[in-house]
């Protein structure tokens, strides 16, 4: 049993009104441009000029079990996730349990 949970959502940001860019990409029947920046939870991180200078973080206790509750928002890319110098295990998949 995991010590404590977290979602983690992951996610685009467009400096365009989505509004107009949906528009635009139902109108040239082509894909969407690629995303502006990428978001954790919202925030963009310190490499993108945005009004949070914040960084989504997760406090831990050193040889403790998680559960990452991973979540891919992005409507065109595809998303990697990892944590420098930790395992992870994946335990579920779109509502699947998987053998981990």
């Amino acid at each position: 049993k995991p010590f404590n949970e977290h979602t983690i959502l992951l996610g685009e940001y467009w400096l365009k009104n989505v509004v107009e860019l949906e528009q635009h990409v139902l109108e040239s029947g082509g894909p969407p441009p690629p995303a502006d920046a990428f978001t954790i939870n919202g925030q963009p991180g310190p490499n993108y000029n945005c009004s949070s200078n914040d960084v989504y973080e997760i406090k831990i206790v050193p040889r403790k079990t998680y559960l990452l509750r991973l979540i891919n928002a992005g409507i065109n890319m595809e998303s990697f996730f990892t944590i420098a110098n930790h395992r992870l295990t994946i335990v579920e998949v779109d509502g699947e349990y998987t053998k981990p």
